[in-house]
């Protein structure tokens, strides 16, 4: 769903945007996806249906790789390289995530599916919670 979002418009993420587009009480929504972290903040339910939104983009990127304990000379340099590769690539989608910061995205209701709560997600044949 988070590969190809939709927007229907964009304005810029600077005050004071329209306070009764509910971003000063939103609904925060945290995705995690390969040592990023996208946090969503929408705002309430316009009359027209759609909802405002903010994306930010974080990640935890470990600056080095620990080597296991029996690797060989040649496995640390094959998995060093893979993962100088891996971390290139993850910074790249960090910095490109990064660009949508400045921005509110008006979104249509596609929204509605990532924004339910834990109730709504387990549907009414979840086993019970355990004490």
């Amino acid at each position: 769903m988070m590969e190809f979002p939709r927007f229907n418009d964009v304005v810029t993420n600077i005050p004071p945007y329209s306070m009764n587009w509910g971003l000063d009480h939103p609904t925060v929504v945290s995705i995690m996806t390969e040592q990023l972290a996208y946090t969503l903040k929408v705002g309430a339910k316009q009359p027209n249906g759609n909802y405002h939104m903010t994306v930010a983009v974080t990640a935890d990127i470990p600056a080095q790789r620990t080597p296991g304990q029996n690797e060989s000379p040649a496995d640390k340099e094959r998995l060093d390289e893979e993962f100088e590769k891996n971390n290139k690539e993850r910074r790249e989608k960090l910095t490109k995530g990064q660009t949508l910061a400045p921005w509110i995205f008006e979104v249509d209701p596609w929204i509605e599916l990532i924004i339910r709560d834990r109730s709504q997600l387990m549907g009414t044949n979840a086993p019970p919670a355990s004490n």
